[in-house]
This record gives structure tokens, sequence and C-alpha cells, in this order.
């Protein structure tokens, strides 16, 4: 949760600074600031987001929006501009291959055989940070299927190495 936070703090940071070099050469009557996500629905944070540029839209003197997906171009006056680029979307998105799939844990046995010999420093560096272990572990494994394999393989290990990533492992799976 603190890279989420992180982030949203830093593209605020990121436009306020893009906003002070645009003042820099502007006056704040000319400009208008404009925070915008293509995807309508990364809307999760638009709270956030809001109370932050009316903050900074007040500190500046700047009018500010956020605008979601068709909202820019509606705001703009160009929404035939917004179905043109959908109907690119949808074109491109016909024309790319299929993505091979990440989620590892539908054969958890094949998985598990393919990994369990992998170096003690590959699952250690894998489970001591938490934004690897979020962002990256928990999406190739949402089942968590493969890691509860590998968890009792590791048990089962005498060497030291082994018992602590049996623990590590333990706790990001929340298992006694």
């Amino acid at each position: 949760m603190t890279t989420i936070q992180q982030k949203k703090r830093g593209q605020i940071e990121n436009f306020e600074k893009k906003l002070d070099v645009m003042l820099a050469k502007h006056s704040e009557y000319e400009l208008v600031g404009i925070f915008y996500f293509i995807d309508p629905s990364f809307t999760k944070n638009k709270n956030y987001y809001t109370a932050e540029l009316t903050k900074m839209s007040t500190a500046y003197n700047v009018e500010i929006h956020v605008f979601y997906g068709e909202s820019l171009f509606e705001y703009l006056g160009y929404i035939d501009i917004w179905e043109e680029i959908l109907l690119h979307l949808e074109s491109w998105k016909k024309q790319i291959p299929d993505f091979p799939e990440i989620n590892f844990d539908l054969d958890a046995q094949h998985t598990f055989e393919e990994i369990k010999d992998l170096k003690p420093l590959v699952f250690r560096k894998l489970l001591e940070n938490e934004q690897i272990f979020q962002e990256i572990v928990s999406t190739l494994f949402p089942q968590k299927a493969t890691l509860k394999l590998l968890l009792k393989y590791y048990a089962t290990k005498s060497e030291t190495i082994y018992k602590t990533i049996s623990n590590d492992l333990k706790n990001r799976l929340g298992v006694q």
C-alpha cells in the first residue's frame, strides 16, 4: 500500500513541478492545468487527485482539472476524436499477438517442479522485498498454490537458508 501512496504523491509532485515551470514562462491567467488518465476505469484515486489539485489550483490561482477517458475530449469539444482513438485502439488490440499466460498457479505442480531447485538466493530476494512480492510474485502466483508447494518443500530441508525461506514464505502467505 505504501508504494501506491508514494506513486500518487509522486504524480502530484511531478504535476506541480511542471506547473511551476509553466508559470515561470506564462501568466497564471494563461494556463489551464490538466491531469489526465486515458483509461476511464482508473478512477479509484479520483478523490485524492481532485482534493490535491483543488489545493494546488487555489495556491497557484490556476484552473486545474482531472479528466478520465473521453471527459477531456468533451471538455475540449472534440468528442469525435475520442471515438476515433477508441476505434484505433480496438484495431490495434486485434493486431497484437496473444500475451503469454502469467498465472503460474494454473498448473501449480508443474510450475513447482520447474522452479523448486532454483538457487535459494532467488527466493530470498523475491521474499524479502515487499514491493517485489506484492507487485510481481503475487501477480505471477495469484492463488499462491505454487508458493504453498514451495513452502512444504522447503520445510523438509535442513539447511538454514531453506528454513529462512520457509519462514519468509509462511509470513508472506499468512500461514502458521
